[in-house]
């Protein structure tokens, strides 16, 4: 499964975003998400706070993928963002994080959920996928290649 290239949109990717911790950075994608017709703003940014109080989604390497259940949520939906300064987010390696994939899914969750993860981990893990992507300025330069990097097998079970 390409997960991007199902749920990612361009309007869905938030570049240099002015926010200074994870719960700011919860508040904008709440926003966003109702903005555009889905569930509420506190709905979301406590779903994904309650998820982040079970242990850092931080992963290393400047990467952090928040992920939660949204009851009222009635589809996948995958955001990217960058933040304007790398936030900390209690990763096991210390770094701030400046790669954020959230996911938010609908409850109860599904299969699809952790294969979404799954890919998700295994794009993150290809360093060239990564130095890549640093280098898209424009949101619809980042939804394109998430649509079209492949997606390596290494963490990929099948």
């Amino acid at each position: 499964m390409n997960v991007p290239a199902v749920h990612l949109q361009a309007g869905d990717v938030l570049l240099d975003l002015p926010v200074e911790n994870r719960c700011q950075l919860f508040e904008v994608i709440g926003r966003h998400v109702e903005r555009g017709g889905g569930p509420s703003t506190e709905s979301v940014a406590s779903a994904l706070l309650r998820r982040e109080q079970l242990g850092s989604t931080g992963l290393g390497d400047g990467v952090a993928i928040p992920h939660a259940q949204v009851r009222t949520l009635d589809r996948i939906r995958v955001f990217y963002a960058r933040p304007r300064v790398p936030l900390a987010f209690d990763a096991p390696d210390r770094r701030p994080v400046v790669d954020i994939v959230v996911l938010l899914v609908p409850h109860p969750t599904t299969q699809e959920h952790l294969e979404a993860l799954a890919e998700m981990v295994s794009r993150f893990a290809d360093r060239p996928f990564r130095e890549m992507l640093h280098r898209c300025d424009t949101s619809e330069l980042v939804a394109t290649h998430f649509r079209r990097a492949v997606v390596p097998d290494v963490c990929l079970s099948r």
